[in-house]
């Protein structure tokens, strides 16, 4: 049940939608405060329901799906994830199967005896998370509005954190591939090519991290911004002789995504935006659909092709 830990953190973090975004810029760590949740004194393990799950649907802060149910059997997650329910279980995805009915529940407040929060589910629908003293709002189930549903949201607390997407990038001459794994809203996630992880972002992580193959550069000198849909600023700081190297444009790169996850670059902007020479193929992104959690993985996977030595490579053919 260690897993479940991970749902404070995958649904609090911070969302813009308005001017272009540095996607991979420090952040703060989430958890660093004091004190502790207050007990839920008359909670016990919940008993498996009798017969299918009604119909139940939670969003985040942001509106955006988390996990739902319309037949009392199937989950339904963000981009197009999908997932069974059964009286004891839960499993979304790839993940394996949890058992979900040993969450402890007084009425509708929900925790672990193991773990240090409780979350608890307001009669309008708000979820809020308190944990460390602190309180965080989930966002809003619907649904919940008679006993049996709110045992069955026991299942949702176990199956959030399940949420896994998994997308993978192909070169231009496909001859290399990069998968990319993140958790529902990408914020923290890793990149491997076959069994070696080139990297990575844990979400107390303040900045993503390379493995392995460094390179002469400095990989915090590049940063990668959602300009528009499927279109990305890829911006490099060069302020040493080694970025100037690898990197000849005077300010930034523009990739932009097909609808079919095609990705192109110009090769060459200006401070203005204006394009030296035609878009060069820069490979295709398998696995992409539009959604909000999948728009996050390409900030991630950018960074890895133009800050790591492999990835500059493929993409520069240097």
């Amino acid at each position: 049940m260690s897993r479940t830990w991970i749902l404070l953190l995958v649904l609090v973090a911070c969302k813009g939608k308005s001017e272009p975004k540095n996607e991979l810029a420090p952040k703060g760590s989430a958890g660093s405060d004091v004190g502790s949740a207050a007990p839920v004194s008359n909670a016990k393990p919940i008993d498996p329901p009798k017969g299918t799950a009604p119909k139940l649907e939670w969003k985040d802060p942001e509106g955006e799906l988390l996990i739902a149910t319309a037949d009392g059997k199937t989950l339904t997650g963000p981009c197009g994830l999908t997932g069974t329910l059964t009286a004891t279980e839960v499993s979304m995805g790839a993940q394996k199967p949890e058992g979900w009915n040993k969450v402890l529940r007084d009425g509708k407040k929900y925790s672990f005896p193991s773990l240090d929060w409780v979350i608890e589910v307001s009669p309008t629908g708000e979820v809020v998370l308190e944990q460390h003293g602190d309180k965080k709002a989930l966002g809003n189930v619907t649904g919940l509005d008679t006993e049996e549903a709110a045992a069955w949201f026991g299942a949702f607390i176990v199956a959030a954190p399940m949420v896994q997407h998994k997308l993978e990038w192909v070169s231009a001459d496909g001859k290399s591939k990069l998968e990319i794994g993140g958790a529902a809203d990408f914020r923290a996630w890793t990149i491997t090519e076959g069994t070696t992880k080139v990297s990575s972002r844990e979400r107390q992580d303040p900045a993503p991290l390379l493995t392995g193959d460094k390179p002469a550069w400095n990989p915090m000198s590049i940063n990668v911004a959602i300009d528009s849909a499927r279109k990305y600023i890829v911006t490099i700081k060069r302020d040493d002789e080694e970025t100037k190297k690898a990197f000849p444009a005077d300010r930034y790169y523009i990739v932009t995504e097909s609808e079919t996850g095609e990705l192109t670059m110009d090769p060459q902007s200006d401070a203005k935006g204006n394009i030296k020479g035609k878009p060069i193929p820069i490979g295709k992104v398998v696995g992409r659909v539009a959604c909000r959690a999948h728009d996050q993985a390409l900030p991630a996977l950018l960074w890895t092709l133009f800050a790591s030595k492999t990835g500059h490579a493929k993409v520069f053919g240097t």
